[in-house]
């Protein structure tokens, strides 16, 4: 896996919840945020998680990168949120993996020739890494803030995880 990542607004938002953001610096040297991303996960201090990615922020392994959509990734704007466009934009920038939920987003991010991770591989490789004891009430905790995973993701998270009881 790389050691560097962006982050889009998502699971920036997720682990900050399942309080697993500290540890991203334990599974990546440098985690890049674009501005737009930062911004639409800390606009509201009191939505779950803000908070965690407001003092996280100040981490110098978290980095918070203004991006500005030019050249190929300027139609992005027109088809994905801000976020994920700026997020796409600079994974491409940085040579670096993205972190990315949204499948459309993560499509055309693909079609760019970029490496895409989700919330489920970083939940995974917490417990591969030993960060996490068991990934099970971490997916229980975001299923109750409602994110969404297919049935199949979950039996495969806890496949992976050895937690299929």
């Amino acid at each position: 896996m790389s050691n560097i990542i962006v982050s889009d607004t998502g699971p920036l938002i997720a682990l900050a919840l399942i309080e697993l953001l500290p540890k991203l610096n334990q599974l990546f040297e440098i985690v890049y945020v674009p501005d737009v991303v930062y911004e639409e996960a800390t606009i509201d201090l009191t939505k779950p998680g803000a908070q965690s990615i407001e003092q996280i922020a100040k981490s110098s392994w978290f980095k918070i990168k203004k991006v500005t959509l030019n050249g190929e990734f300027e139609i992005l704007a027109d088809l994905l949120d801000p976020g994920e466009a700026a997020a796409i934009a600079l994974a491409k920038h940085k040579k670096a993996l993205l972190l990315i939920d949204e499948r459309k987003g993560r499509r055309v991010a693909q079609n760019h020739d970029i490496a895409v991770i989700g919330t489920a591989t970083i939940l995974i490789k917490a417990k591969e890494n030993k960060l996490i004891l068991s990934a099970k009430p971490l997916l229980e905790k975001l299923l109750l803030h409602g994110y969404r995973f297919s049935t199949n993701l979950v039996i495969d998270i806890l496949e992976r995880c050895n937690e299929n009881d």
